[in-house]
C-alpha cells in the first residue's frame, strides 16, 4: 500500500479544486464563486421574464436574494444544482471544450443519467426529498460518485 504525503495530498487535492467547479462549490468555505454564480442565475430569471407577461414570484426572488446575501451554505448549492437542472446553456458551458470547468465524462454520467440530477430535482418538487439539506447531499454524494 502505498502512503502519501500530506503535500502529495495538498497538491492533489488543489488540482482537484482547480479542476472541479462543483468540488469547490462543495467544499470552498469562500462562497464568493458560488455567490457569483447564482447572481447570474437571478439575473437570467429577470432577463428571461423581461417584456413578457410573466414575473418571476416574489417567493422566488427573495429566496435568491437570501442565498446570496446569506450563509446557508446548503440553499446556496440547492440554487446552484437547481441552475445546472433548469438552464441547459449553463450545464453545457461547465464542459465547453475550450474551457471544461468540471471533469466532462464525470458531469455528462451525473448530468445525462435520468436517475441522477433531473431525479432528484423531481424528488426536491414533489416532496419526495423534503429539505434542502438532504437534496444537496443526495446530489453531491451522486456527484461524486460518478468521480
Amino acid at each position: 500500500m502505498t502512503e502519501y504525503s500530506e503535500d502529495e495530498y495538498d497538491r492533489c487535492e488543489r488540482r482537484r479544486k482547480a479542476s472541479d467547479l462543483i468540488y469547490r462549490v462543495c467544499l470552498d468555505r469562500d462562497t464568493t464563486e458560488i455567490n457569483d454564480i447564482i447572481s447570474k442565475f437571478k439575473e437570467k430569471i429577470i432577463l428571461r421574464t423581461k417584456g413578457t407577461k410573466f414575473t418571476p414570484s416574489k417567493a422566488v426572488m427573495r429566496m435568491v436574494n437570501l442565498a446570496i446575501e446569506g450563509n446557508d451554505r446548503h440553499m446556496k448549492q440547492s440554487l446552484f444544482f437547481w441552475y445546472i437542472y433548469s438552464d441547459r446553456e449553463f450545464a453545457q458551458s461547465l464542459i465547453d471544450p475550450e474551457n471544461p470547468k468540471v471533469p466532462p465524462n464525470t458531469f455528462k454520467r451525473f448530468y445525462d443519467n435520468p436517475n441522477h440530477l433531473q431525479k432528484m430535482c423531481n424528488d426536491l418538487l414533489v416532496t419526495k426529498i423534503n429539505s434542502l439539506r438532504e437534496f444537496v447531499k443526495q446530489v453531491r454524494n451522486c456527484y461524486f460518485a460518478q468521480r
